[in-house]
Parts: structure tokens; sequence; C-alpha cells
């Protein structure tokens, strides 16, 4: 990903306009990304009165000590806009009247200009013999400096100075802190620019799981068209969070579906560009692939396993089983209520754009039976015992029924190009065939 600073256009932010609320505004959303608790904002308060006691905005921050212990300290904000460089006395003022509050532990005078150097000069004589409290002068520069490293402050309170790469920033820490969906302003915006973007695992699973919630993974297939470690990397990610955010997003009223089908699409589009027996393991034991992953037990994996992995594996099936079903003698009936794609549509989910995909349309599918004499149009040898995968998700190994998946994937991917493509580019394939993989 890129680095911060190139989330935020300093010179877009507009500093001579931060005067009044505007400036504790930005200081609120600075101090809440900082890690500050028991913030308050004292808004509508007149500065350097007694409605406000000497601070627009109090917090308390705990400060990692020299031995590892955090110490609570208390600080008091105060803000201080001005068109021009802020007056000597009224630094004096405000540093005075914070002196008959012991409590205080750090002033912080903050200003959208600049402080003179007699300011910085006096301030400094008087910590020498009045170590508390500690008084900090933040500067425009100083702010900038901060708020730089924190797109998401600017979002709220500068949203034009955020770069591409911020917006992006932004909406994915959105995702991952609040489950906060990326609108499909946003998505269409970043799918135009991608060229022009830096992914990493946690934005690609944010843009996956939004377009999921749309229904949109066929027009911006974000899987197929990521590097083959970035989309391992968000693979990943998604499976050892997944218990976490469907949690998370049943608390703030969220449809979990879209996660499901979200972490599904990734997992197709390995299988179609990975050997089959790769992609299982990083299904079955994500853990074993993240950084500082957890040491689990075996019976510990294997919970996790059926608990966290076993919905995305079977919203897999269920998803591509039903557009499989679609023209199969075996298989009949629906699997899962949801409103899909067209059958082919679903397959070229996983390949880039530069596969035509041809009309868009919903189709609305759902049960099934399986007859058990007929045989596979894709030509798995399907048995008594051994029957359609797309039948048997609860009770056969996952490593069978991965290989059988890929096996459908690469079949139907083909009909699909065919089925899709203008007879120009009827030959399209996928990027490349399934393959070993270095692990």
């Amino acid at each position: 990903m890129n680095e911060q600073g190139d989330f935020v256009i300093p010179s877009e932010i507009s500093w001579e306009h931060y005067i009044g609320q505007p400036l504790e505004e930005l200081l609120y959303w600075l101090c809440d990304a900082l890690g500050a608790k028991e913030l308050q904002w004292r808004a509508g308060s007149v500065s350097g009165t007694s409605r406000d006691r000497g601070r627009d905005l109090e917090a308390t921050f705990h400060i990692p000590m020299i031995d590892g212990e955090l110490e609570a300290q208390r600080w008091w904000v105060q803000a201080k806009g001005r068109s021009s460089t802020v007056p000597p006395q009224t630094v004096r003022e405000a540093i005075v009247d914070v002196q008959a509050y012991v409590e205080v532990d750090v002033l912080v005078i903050a200003t959208n200009s600049r402080f003179s150097n007699d300011t910085r000069d006096w301030v400094a004589e008087f910590q020498a013999t009045h170590p508390r409290p500690v008084i900090r002068l933040w500067d425009r520069d100083a702010l900038e400096r901060m708020v730089v490293k924190h797109p998401s402050v600017v979002a709220r309170v500068a949203p034009a100075a955020l770069s591409l790469a911020g917006r992006l920033e932004v909406a994915a820490s959105t995702f991952w802190d609040r489950q906060q969906l990326p609108t499909q302003g946003q998505l269409d915006g970043f799918w135009d620019e991608r060229e022009d973007l830096r992914f990493s695992p946690n934005a690609l699973v944010a843009l996956v799981v939004g377009d999921a919630a749309a229904g949109r993974l066929v027009r911006h297939p974000w899987g197929a068209e990521a590097e083959e470690e970035l989309l391992l990397g968000a693979l990943v990610l998604a499976l050892i969070n997944v218990g976490q955010l469907f949690i998370r997003m049943e608390r703030v009223g969220h449809n979990q579906e879209p996660l499901a089908a979200g972490v599904a699409h990734l997992v197709g589009c390995a299988l179609v560009r990975i050997s089959a027996d790769v992609v299982v393991k990083f299904v079955s034991d994500p853990w074993s692939y993240a950084v500082n992953g957890p040491e689990l037990q075996e019976e510990d994996r294997e919970r996790l396993r059926q608990l966290l992995c076993g919905p995305v594996v079977a919203r897999l099936f269920e998803y591509f089983g039903a557009a499989c079903m679609e023209d199969c003698e075996r298989m009949l009936g629906e699997l899962g209520p949801d409103a899909a794609l067209k059958p082919e549509h679903r397959f070229l989910e996983l390949l880039p754009t530069s596969v035509p995909r041809g009309d868009i349309t919903l189709d609305p599918r759902t049960l099934l039976i399986q007859k058990l004499d007929a045989p596979c149009r894709v030509g798995l040898e399907l048995s008594d015992e051994h029957g359609c995968p797309f039948g048997a998700v609860d009770d056969r190994p996952w490593e069978e029924l991965f290989v059988e998946l890929q096996t459908v994937l690469v079949f139907r991917l083909n009909k699909a190009i065919a089925h899709c493509a203008e007879p120009s580019t009827a030959t399209v394939r996928r990027q490349r065939p399934p393959a070993e993989a270095d692990v």
C-alpha cells in the first residue's frame, strides 16, 4: 500500500477556514484517532471563559512508560483559531487559567496559524519552573503532520484533501473498524482507477464484500484481477476474521450474507488459478499462514474450521452449485434463496473484465433432488455412493470436494466464456490453468 503521506494532499487543506467550531471538530477527531479515551467536546463553549473552564476538549490518554506500564494522563485542549499569529497574551492567559485545576496533566493549545518565537520562548521559561501541567503548542505545521497520518480525520473535516489512495484507505478502515460497506460510487471509482492504486489485503476484502452486497462482482471481479499473492493474503485475512466480522455485522444490523459471498468469491478465484489441494490448505487452516497467527491445537483448529470456515464453504458450493444445476440432468431443484445472476455470469465473476460479459441481468432462484442414475455434464465420475459435490458439502472431506469443485469451475468457465464472448474473442480462456503453488 502507499506510504501514509500519499493518502492526503496537504495543500488541499484550507487552514484559514479552521476557526471556531471547524477547528474544534478537527481537534476532536484527531484526538479520537490518536487514541483518546473519555473524549469530551464542550461544543458551543466560548473559549477562555468560565463556561468552558479553560478547555474546548478534554480526554484521557494512556501513555506507555519505560517499564511497559500505561500511565493515564488527563489532557485539556484549547482551540485558538486565528487569521494571523496567536498573540502571546492569549497563550499566557490560557496557561495561567489551567493552573487552578490540579487534575490536568497536559494542556494543548492548538491553532490553525502559528505561534511567535517570543511565545515559544515564554512557554519554555515557564515550563522550566512549572513542570506541571505539560504545555504543548500545536500550530498549523504540527496539525498538518498529524492529520496526514490519519486519513479518517481528513475524510471527516476536509474530504477534498484525500488522494485516491487516501479514499481507498478510508473505505477499507471504515469497513474493518465499523463494518460500513463502501458505497457504489466508491466501488465504481476504485474500479475505474484500479491501475493507479496499490491494494492491501484489507482493502481488497472490503471492496469484495461491498460489491458482493451490491450483487456486482461480475462487473467488478476484484479477486480475479488481483495478483496471486494479494489474493491469497486477502483470503487468509478474511478467513481468520470472518467469525468476528459475522458477529460485529450482526450487532450493527448489517446483513451477513455479503460477507460469506465475498469470501466465497476469493476462494473461487483462488481455485481457478491454484491447485485445489493448495487452496484447501489455506481454507482449512488459514491461521498457519497469518503473520503472528495463534498457536492452536488440532481440536481447536477443527472447531474453528467448522464454525468459521464451514459457512463460507457452504456458501461457495451453494452459489456455484445453483448455476451448475441450470442444465444438469442429475441435480434438480434450487440451492439458496438469493437473487442470482444468470448461471454463466456467476462463473465469470472469477475472471478479469477482459473477458466479455454480455447482458447482465438478475435471475432469482431456491432446494434440491439428486437423480442418481443421471450422468454429470461436467464429466465427474459419480455414483450412488459418490454423489454430486453440490449435494454433499456436509458429509465429504473438503480435500475431495475442492478438487471436484475446481473441475466444475474450469469446465463451466470455458462454457461461460464461449456463451458470453463475441465470435472474435470466443477463444479467451482463464488467466492460467490451475497449477501447484509454493506455500
